[in-house]
């Protein structure tokens, strides 16, 4: 099986390193894109929450 003698040996040279590769690789990119959804939604309720002061015009 091209120089590895059972299947452990592929999944420890191949398989695990380039698992961990592309969690270290894709994970900050994730966390970004959480962070930044959650921020865009917090932003979007507080402008939902405004409202003119006074909410009704006084005539006088």
């Amino acid at each position: 099986m091209c120089g590895f003698e059972n299947l452990k040996d592929v999944l420890n040279v191949v398989v695990v390193p380039l698992t961990v590769f592309l969690l270290g690789a894709l994970l900050p990119w994730w966390l970004e894109g959480r962070k930044r959804t959650r921020f865009l939604s917090l932003i979007k309720r507080e402008l939902e929450e405004m409202e003119p002061n006074p909410l009704k015009k006084i005539v006088s």
